[in-house]
């Protein structure tokens, strides 16, 4: 499934799927889309498995670690 969406700037990115985010490098910038149309952006710091055993994404920003439920998000790209 491709999604494109235009960002405030003008900007049209066409996201990549979220099977690929585990994948992606860690340590590079990346954004992610959630179901609820909030876009969160940082460095991506891999994932892990919570105790309910949902795969959590890592994203450094600044000096904290946010997680975000992989299975809340429909779609990232690089920056």
């Amino acid at each position: 499934m491709e999604i494109t969406v235009k960002l405030k700037d003008g900007r049209t990115i066409t996201m990549k799927d979220t099977d690929t985010l585990e994948d992606s490098d860690k340590g590079k910038e990346i954004s992610v889309f959630l179901f609820n149309g909030e876009l969160y952006g940082g460095i991506f710091d891999g994932v892990v498995e919570d105790e309910a055993e949902d795969l959590i994404i890592k994203l450094k920003r600044g000096n904290h670690i946010i997680g975000l439920p992989l299975s809340k998000i429909i779609g990232w790209y690089y920056g």
